[in-house]
């Protein structure tokens, strides 16, 4: 659509930023600045006043969002806002169709974390879908907990589920049933869970590994630990952001590992029997199977417990042990692994994760 003289107009700048408005319903000022500022300076306020000013979009405080601080600004889209980005041809068909939601005040916090961990993965050219257009495309059910989806360059999907320092049991369990529930009906069956803070990452693991009975309509059921067809990648936020942002395939990561741990890939012979496990390492003069576990999927564990509890799988493979890569976070995982005689544990301590990822 044509604009006239007297009009007023939107810079480039303002154009991208409503965009993203639109695209992510919520966003910190610090995001802002981050994405169209380098991260620095103060000009990204004038920017949003003038915005703001306008009508274009609405600003307000999130409470007790920083410790002994304001709390942070945060910034949605007006229909205002859309409206004038409308009158651009160049993005009048990407907006079109996309609809202003309003945001309640208890939904702001969990919008921010999931965009956090969304722009990751768009950074490195990665589709993204809000939760919105994941709930639409796998008709989900718009009171999920499901945050959105990540599709890789090679259309592989993941389900997205952030949480915060402070999660409770009532909705750890719900996300667990949920992502089951999805798994068996064919629906999503791989996960990224990531987690703000190590109370909520340990009481997600321990709550998944833990098998409970309950009552349900006088019946008595259980609920079995978490298992799903897929991968289910489950780390602390800062070295998940850390490891993706290296761009390092799984192929690579594991590589790099190896190199860190002076751990020697035994290449497989086609010819060879099956074994249990993909990867083959000599690690001291000893032959192990090797199993990265840094980002405590439930699924590898199992593996690891199918293979422990398997004589004939343990005969079939010489006995040879398995050699478990994980984060020295003392989860529920690792205390089960570490009762196990045919399992040794490499822990990678916080400070490694950095050298690693030089």
């Amino acid at each position: 659509m044509d604009t006239f003289v007297y009009d007023k107009h939107l810079t480039d700048k303002q154009i991208l930023i409503l965009k993203d408005l639109l695209e992510y319903r919520v966003l910190t000022t610090e995001m802002i600045r981050e994405r169209f500022f380098n991260g620095t300076g103060r000009y990204v306020e004038n920017v949003l006043l003038v915005l703001r000013k306008e009508g274009y979009i609405k600003s307000s405080i999130l409470n007790k969002s920083r410790k002994d601080r304001k709390g942070y600004a945060v910034h949605q889209i007006t229909e205002r806002g859309k409206n004038m980005l409308l009158r651009y041809s160049e993005v009048e068909q990407s907006v079109n169709h996309k609809t202003i939601q309003h945001v309640k005040d208890y939904q702001v916090q969990q919008i921010l974390l999931a965009n956090e961990v969304l722009y990751h993965y768009y950074k490195i050219g990665w589709e993204i879908w809000d939760s919105r257009l994941a709930k639409q495309k796998y008709d989900i059910d718009y009171r999920a907990h499901l945050q959105g989806m990540v599709i890789s360059p090679e259309q592989k999907r993941y389900g997205v589920y952030v949480l915060d320092r402070e999660v409770n049991e009532n909705i750890i369990g719900k996300i667990q049933k949920e992502i089951m529930e999805y798994d068996k009906e064919n629906k999503i069956h791989d996960n990224i869970i990531i987690f703000k803070g190590a109370n909520s990452y340990l009481h997600f693991i321990d709550y998944g590994m833990t098998e409970t009975e309950y009552r349900h309509d006088d019946r008595k059921m259980k609920r079995r630990p978490v298992q799903t067809a897929g991968e289910m990648i489950v780390e602390p936020y800062t070295l998940h952001v850390k490891r993706l942002t290296k761009g390092l395939s799984k192929q690579e990561w594991i590589i790099t590992l190896c190199n860190y741990y002076d751990l020697r890939i035994i290449e497989k012979d086609n010819q060879e029997k099956r074994q249990a496990f993909e990867t083959t390492v000599e690690y001291f003069n000893q032959v192990y199977f090797l199993v990265d576990l840094t980002d405590s999927d439930f699924n590898k564990f199992h593996s690891i417990q199918a293979y422990h509890n398997s004589q004939s799988e343990k005969q079939w493979n010489n006995n040879q042990k398995v050699l478990v890569l994980v984060l020295s976070i003392e989860t529920a995982i690792i205390k089960e692994l570490e009762q196990w005689d045919n399992v040794e544990l490499l822990k990678i301590k916080s400070g490694e994760y950095e050298d690693i990822l030089i």
